[in-house]
């Protein structure tokens, strides 16, 4: 599992099935709660095969055939 802000990319990728997304990197309480929720093992263990299974999805060759699209459409 994933705890991240809303402040940087990553952030639009993790859904509350595989991980924490926080307001701002300052929200104390909001980080707390968070890490105390991975103290449930059977909740991290399931955020864990989530998180896998979607990055599983973003590999090297899907990123660069994606860069190459994009490029060939702007010639």
């Amino acid at each position: 599992p994933t705890i991240t802000t809303e402040w940087n990319g990553a952030s639009a990728l993790i859904s509350e099935k595989e991980g924490f997304v926080i307001d701002e990197p300052r929200n104390i309480p909001a980080l707390t709660t968070s890490i105390r929720s991975l103290f449930d093992s059977s909740l991290r263990k399931e955020m864990k095969i989530n998180a896998r299974v979607k990055i599983e999805g973003f590999t090297m060759e899907k990123n660069v055939d994606e860069m190459e699209r994009i490029i060939s459409s702007t010639i």
